[in-house]
């Protein structure tokens, strides 16, 4: 699912761990949040820490319409369910986006 759906679309209000994947499919970033929808529209607005934009901007070498880039999610109600699933994503995969500036 696009970044820019659910950003637009109120009804992904939940709580989820998600990946986020450039428009050549692969991994770029990996996170948690209490609301999909709005944590999506920070990483395309480039608003609070850690937004997808920022991280981006600072690399030519990726695709900057941060538009087409895809979204996978799991909905997790418990806060330290989506912490440990974060971190067992974040273990497994090792995205770039994470461990960089």
């Amino acid at each position: 699912m696009l970044i820019s759906y659910i950003a637009n679309n109120k009804n992904f209000d939940f709580g989820a761990a998600y990946l986020i994947y450039d428009p050549n499919s692969n991994l770029q970033y990996i996170g948690h949040t209490n609301s999909l929808h709005k944590r999506m529209q920070e990483h395309m607005l480039g608003i609070a820490a850690g937004n997808l934009l920022s991280k981006i901007k600072r690399r030519p070498s990726l695709s900057q319409r941060i538009e087409h880039y895809k979204v996978k999610y799991i909905t997790i109600e418990d806060f330290r369910e989506r912490c440990f699933s974060e971190c067992t994503l974040l273990g497994v995969y090792k995205p770039p986006l994470n461990f960089t500036r």
